[in-house]
């Protein structure tokens, strides 16, 4: 039994039915892929994305599911080899992402966003950032030697640290950003490269893996919710919730925890995670979507920089002349009571306008704003004592997601590694 559909839950599916286990799988809501998931809108006619979602070179385990499900074509790595970084009064600069590990730092001299010292420094900064590997350090405070957290080197640093890790440098932890560094931006070559989705979420992660899980069997419960999982005897639970009862041999819980804390465990122990996951706090992260009168974007994606919205993406095919249906994500967004969704909408459009010269009077003909409040865990210094490991005391009963402790950021990447460490442990019976 897997409860949660999210990329956890899909990884151990996907693995333990290629071994042949019975699966079955339960995720309350009425889509797979957990915050990869997108709705219909009926006035833009189409599926949007709950937020925006890039996949980079360095994502081997999700990119590897997507292989099975079939939809690792529908990512673009060709057109993200680089960054643009969009400024106000509509200069650009960009900044590449191929170069190996050698020429990262070439990369980085090239940077014209940048002044000379400020590069040179950023080089220093790579550098330490390359071989850290302590627990107890913000990222702001190891880069605050090479005065990195400052001006517009310090403005590289927030757009890095937000859109890996959902925190800004002050409050996200550096050994995970570290690790993200290492396999990503200094690895170059493939690995750097940022993947952009032709399709929508739902097309790309929702259905082919629905598609996938059901070919071979799984026996998928969608709309359905567990309340309660009790430990029977020597071996074996039962998992309830409205209108069912399964007994299963091995339980994989791949929640967030704030939904684990709503879990019935009856007869499992006390304290059975190695780490007290009630202390986590959550980021919201949302998504402006929009569409304009005629294209305003002439490239797939682009930082918008200094903006209140982070990153900007051309949404479905290219029109003549660039994209006209565009999609704003904003990380580490504010709750409710700080900004509203209208608000947050007005901001972005004006982050548009002082950035693309083509949209400064482009009339907006569609809008729609959407938040998700508990969208990721913030993983802080202090954060990082209360990742679980897949392991619990409970013999045959295991967690995914990617708030365990991976060792990488609360990413996709980090949920697709822990589902398949979860399956492992349950194929070993540890």
């Amino acid at each position: 039994m897997i409860v949660g559909g999210g990329w956890g839950g899909l990884a151990a599916a996907t693995r333990l039915i290629e071994v042949g286990w019975k699966v079955t799988l339960i995720e309350r809501a009425r889509q797979l892929g957990g915050r990869s998931t997108s709705f219909w809108d009926d006035s833009f006619g189409e599926w949007l994305d709950h937020g925006p979602h890039v996949f980079i070179g360095a994502y081997r385990a999700a990119m590897e599911l997507l292989e099975k499900w079939d939809s690792a074509s529908l990512i673009d790595f060709e057109s993200g080899n680089s960054i643009n970084w969009l400024t106000p009064g509509g200069k650009r600069y960009k900044f590449d992402l191929t170069a190996s590990l050698a020429g990262a730092a070439l990369s980085l001299v090239k940077f014209g966003y940048l002044s000379l010292f400020e590069r040179a420094s950023l080089v220093k900064a790579l550098t330490v950032i390359a071989k850290y590997d302590g627990h107890t350090a913000t990222l702001a405070s190891v880069l605050k030697p090479f005065g990195a957290t400052k001006g517009r080197l310090g403005e590289f640093f927030e757009a890095l640290t937000v859109a890996v890790m959902n925190a800004p440098p002050d409050l996200a932890a550096a050994k995970p950003m570290a690790e993200a560094i290492r396999a990503g931006l200094l690895a170059g070559g493939d690995s750097a490269r940022i993947g952009l989705p032709r399709r929508s979420l739902k097309e790309i992660v929702s259905d082919p893996a629905k598609n996938y899980l059901e070919e071979h069997g799984v026996d998928l419960r969608i709309g359905y919710e567990a309340k309660s999982i009790v430990r029977q005897g020597a071996g074996g639970f039962i998992v309830t919730g409205d209108g069912f009862e399964i007994e299963t041999d091995v339980t994989i819980i791949a929640l967030p925890p704030v939904d684990i804390a709503r879990l019935l465990l009856i007869g499992c122990g006390e304290n059975i995670f190695s780490a007290d996951s009630s202390q986590l706090a959550y980021a919201p992260i949302a998504g402006v979507h929009l569409v304009f009168e005629r294209p305003v974007l002439d490239i797939p994606f682009g930082l918008l920089s200094g903006g209140f919205g982070h990153w900007i993406f051309g949404r479905g095919g290219r029109e003549e002349g660039g994209w006209r249906k565009v999609s704003v994500v904003i990380s580490y967004a504010p709750n409710r009571e700080q900004v509203s969704t209208d608000i947050m909408a007005e901001r972005v459009i004006n982050d548009i306008r002082l950035r693309l010269p083509q949209a400064t009077d482009a009339k907006v003909e569609k809008v729609r704003a959407v938040r998700t409040v508990r969208a990721t865990v913030i993983l802080t210094p202090e954060a990082l004592k209360h990742r679980a490991t897949e392991q619990t005391k409970c013999p045959g009963l295991y967690l995914a997601g990617d708030w365990c402790d991976t060792g990488l950021p609360a990413t996709i990447e980090s949920a697709a590694r822990s589902g398949n460490k979860a399956a492992e442990l349950a194929l070993r019976g540890s």
